[in-house]
């Protein structure tokens, strides 16, 4: 059933009315400093309202889940992003694009309760997901299976495993890694960028944890979405999987502004 959209600030006061066009609903959305994303679909109106940085530090347990990604960016930038491997990153795909995308998967984790591990997986999963995309062929949509290669590369070894993830990446660090946590790592970032998702047969899941392996990938995937805010007219709200997710929208634009002026 086909969708439409109206704009509204907190109080509900309509800021634009009804349109299909998602483009142009984003767009009202992003000039209101405290909006709210109305849906309909049929009958049903569901309300999104926008998430503000304030609000998001008002959560619990916020500053343990921000201290995490402020430890994991600072690592990763050092010892991914410093490889002369990446030293010629496509433009919008480094680690400013990782940066933010693993910005809002720390938010999605602390929103969703979260443990340590599960939220350090999808933080290092958006860090590394585009770093195997090249300037030869910026469509190609097995460029997540080639971001593991990369990461394999960096690291010296032939296949990637918690071992040397937790000694070349994590070092001193609490941080550790279990063999399912690179098994579902390695399926989400893969799986991100196609069409139709594969199981590697050569990396089994435990069947107990193929509710999270899926969870996972939709939130890589939204966030990975939402920091297309960047290119106008290029996010398609339709298509964002998680509810937490539309209430992202606002921020992530936010986020952008914030990193645009840094380099990579």
């Amino acid at each position: 059933m086909e969708k439409s959209f109206q704009i509204s600030d907190i109080e509900h006061k309509v800021v634009s009315q009804w349109t299909h066009n998602p483009y142009i609903a984003l767009n009202s959305l992003l000039r209101q400093p405290q909006s709210v994303l109305n849906m309909r679909s049929g009958t049903t109106i569901q309300q999104y309202p926008q998430l503000t940085q304030a609000a998001i530090t008002n959560y619990p347990k916020y500053s343990k889940y921000n201290s995490k990604f402020q430890l994991l960016a600072k690592l990763l930038k050092l010892r991914i992003f410093n490889s002369s491997i990446l030293d010629n990153p496509v433009i919008g795909h480094g680690y400013n694009h990782g940066y933010r995308v693993a910005k809002l998967v720390t938010i999605e984790s602390l929103i969703n309760h979260f443990t340590a591990t599960r939220t350090e997986t999808l933080i290092l999963a958006a860090f590394i997901h585009d770093i195997g995309r090249n300037w030869a062929n910026l469509a190609d949509e097995h460029h997540g299976a080639k971001s593991i290669q990369v990461l394999c590369q960096i690291l010296n070894i032939p296949q990637l495993n918690n071992q040397a993830i937790n000694e070349s990446l994590f070092g001193n660090s609490p941080i550790r890694f279990s063999e399912d946590d690179v098994i579902i790592l390695t399926n989400i970032v893969t799986n991100h960028s196609l069409s139709i998702p594969v199981k590697p047969i050569d990396l089994p899941i435990k069947p107990e944890l193929i509710p999270r392996e899926s969870a996972d990938e939709s939130i890589l995937e939204d966030c990975d979405a939402l920091d297309r805010i960047r290119f106008r007219n290029n996010l398609n709200i339709n298509y964002l999987r998680n509810d937490q997710s539309l209430c992202l929208l606002l921020l992530s634009y936010q986020l952008i502004q914030h990193t645009k002026t840094s380099t990579r």
